[in-house]
């Protein structure tokens, strides 16, 4: 499963290599390749693509495996059921994201 993009709410699906589930990273922020929106997270867990504004609500950090809030110190988790939502880090497999870079273009 990876990061999507369903409407503003981030969300957990299979992998289908589109521009929704494309995210750059930006300094320490996550930015959608479809909307140029940034994956923001709040003081009660709840995560969202919002309008990048610069907010530490809109940093995240690497610990390992895992994308960190730098606002809340909480790690980004994905469930069984697509929900996307910022819980304590744990060590938990649902807490658990690779960063990859995309495949250079066809020459």
């Amino acid at each position: 499963y990876t990061l999507s993009l369903h409407a503003a709410l981030p969300i957990s699906a299979a992998c289908d290599h589109g521009a929704r589930q494309e995210w750059r990273l930006s300094g320490t922020t996550l930015v959608n390749t479809a909307t140029a929106r940034c994956l923001t997270g709040n003081g009660s867990g709840q995560v969202s693509a919002a309008a990048c504004d610069g907010s530490d609500t809109q940093d995240w950090y690497n610990l390992g495996s895992r994308l960190v809030s730098a606002a809340t110190g909480r790690c980004l988790n994905g469930n069984g059921t697509s929900e996307v939502y910022a819980l304590t880090c744990d060590g938990a497999l649902q807490q658990n994201w690779t960063l990859t870079r995309p495949p250079a273009p066809a020459s």
